[in-house]
């Protein structure tokens, strides 16, 4: 759904995305994970354990936390097992909404289908709490 790709360089990677990502898990419906440093070492990947293509709407959401825990949520409560990432080098790229459900690897071709609404990025990982008060409306 959201990604940051820096294609020179070390090929950094921030990449939240359903059915569509380099884990090749394209008819799953599942929200997956990828995160890799600047280096292009240490890549890592989560994946939720539910699909959310049944058509009906759901609260989606991955943080990923200082100590480099990343989590998917699903209606506001973690879905599959958190994974640590092993990054050696930060991620750097600043580009960040440019691709909004778009293959940035594959000429910028629409690789979502469906609705969004109320699409939200912060600069700090949210806690679970906080999670689940968006998901109820409350933050």
């Amino acid at each position: 759904i959201v990604g940051a790709r820096n294609n020179g360089g070390g090929n950094p990677v921030l990449e939240f995305s359903i059915g569509f990502n380099g884990l090749d898990n394209n008819a799953t419906g599942k929200p997956s994970a990828l995160v890799r440093g600047d280096d292009a070492v240490g890549l890592t990947a989560a994946t939720a354990a539910t699909a959310v293509n049944d058509g009906n709407w759901h609260h989606v959401a991955m943080t990923r936390t200082s100590a480099q825990l990343i989590s998917i949520y699903i209606d506001g409560a973690v879905d599959g097992t958190p994974v640590t990432d092993t990054l050696t080098a930060g991620i750097t790229v600043n580009v960040l909404g440019t691709n909004i459900c778009r293959d940035p690897t594959n000429g910028g071709i629409p690789i979502f289908v469906g609705l969004m609404d109320d699409l939200q990025v912060y600069n700090r990982a949210l806690t679970s709490i906080e999670v689940a008060a968006i998901r109820n409306g409350g933050l």
